[in-house]
């Protein structure tokens, strides 16, 4: 469940919705955290309690501004210089958080994988 809230905050951050569909095929956009909790309360507990016989899916769309956002994310991935002292130069962010060399990202699901890489030294980088 944790790593479904941090998905759902990236998603936000990112401008793409989240939807789902009910066992039934219904589709509910969710746009709102509280919308998101009223989902939960109205699919997942009944599920829990054996009061539905199977639970529906989440998945992640595009929003209108996601390409936008992640471009923006590319460029100040690629342009952005932070100054290193101990080198006495400027580094990009990738390299100043000893991350991989960064690539251009072209969706929300490969800027997930990219958030949930660890760097060198084993932490997160998100």
């Amino acid at each position: 469940m944790d790593d479904g809230w941090k998905k759902y905050r990236m998603m936000q951050y990112a401008g793409a919705n989240m939807e789902y569909t009910d066992s039934k095929g219904n589709i509910r956009v969710i746009e709102t955290e509280p919308v998101l909790l009223d989902v939960f309360d109205e699919a997942i507990k009944p599920y829990i309690l054996g009061k539905t016989p199977s639970l529906g899916s989440f998945r992640i769309t595009e929003g209108e501004e996601t390409s936008e956002l992640i471009k923006n994310f590319n460029d100040n991935m690629l342009h952005l210089k932070i100054w290193n002292n101990r080198e006495g130069r400027y580094r990009t962010i990738s390299e100043n958080e000893g991350l991989e060399e960064f690539k251009d990202i072209n969706s929300f699901e490969e800027l997930w994988e990219y958030m949930n890489k660890r760097n060198d030294e084993g932490v997160i980088y998100k």
